[in-house]
C-alpha cells in the first residue's frame, strides 16, 4: 500500500518542486485513523504504513537534489498531567521531545523516531534521502490555554 500510494499522490499533483512541507498533516492523518480504529493493535500498523506513505509521497514530489520538511504536532498540554511530562514543564526541545517519548505521551503515529528510522532504514526511502536532520522541537501557543509541542525532520532527496 506505502509505495503505491506515494506515487499516485505525486502523480495528480504538479511538480516534481524544490522544497516541500508537510505541515502538521501527520497527527490530522493519525487522529482520523484513530477515531476510526480506536486505541487497539491496528492501530499503529495502520499508522506505520500511513507515514511510510505519506513520506514516499514527499519524495516523490521532491526534485532530485530538493528538500522536505517533515512538521508535526506530537503532544498538547490538553490531556496531558505533569506525570506524563506536559508541554508545559521547564525542559526544552529534544529533552522535553525524549521525555515525552519516553513516557508514551506522544500523539499515536508522530514519533520522530519512527520517521527517522523509515527514512534511514527503509530501503524504498534511503536509496532516495540523504541528510536527515531533527530541528529543535518548539512550542507553539495555538490558543489561550492550548499549546502543542511540534517538531520537523528536513531531509534531502538525493541528486
Amino acid at each position: 500500500v506505502a509505495p503505491l500510494a506515494g506515487a499516485r499522490v505525486a502523480a495528480v499533483l504538479p511538480g516534481p518542486f524544490e522544497v516541500v512541507v508537510s505541515d502538521c498533516l501527520v497527527s490530522q492523518v493519525a487522529w482520523t485513523c484513530f477515531r476510526a480504529l480506536g486505541d487497539g493493535p491496528l492501530l499503529m500498523d495502520v499508522l506505520d504504513v500511513a507515514m511510510a506513505a505519506h513520506l514516499r509521497a514527499l519524495v516523490a514530489l521532491t526534485r532530485p537534489g530538493g528538500r522536505c520538511l517533515l512538521v508535526t504536532d506530537v503532544a498538547s498540554t490538553e490531556g496531558l498531567s505533569a506525570a506524563d511530562g506536559n508541554v508545559s514543564t521547564d525542559l526544552e526541545g529534544e529533552a522535553l521531545l525524549a521525555r515525552l517519548g519516553e513516557s508514551r505521551s506522544l500523539f499515536s503515529g508522530t514519533s520522530p523516531a519512527v520517521a527517522r528510522s523509515m527514512l534511514t532504514g527503509d530501503p524504498a526511502l534511503t536509496r532516495h534521502v540523504s541528510d536527515v536532520r531533527l530541528l529543535a522541537p518548539w512550542r507553539w501557543r495555538i490558543a489561550r490555554d492550548r499549546t502543542v509541542l511540534v517538531y520537523a525532520l528536513g531531509f534531502s532527496r538525493r541528486a
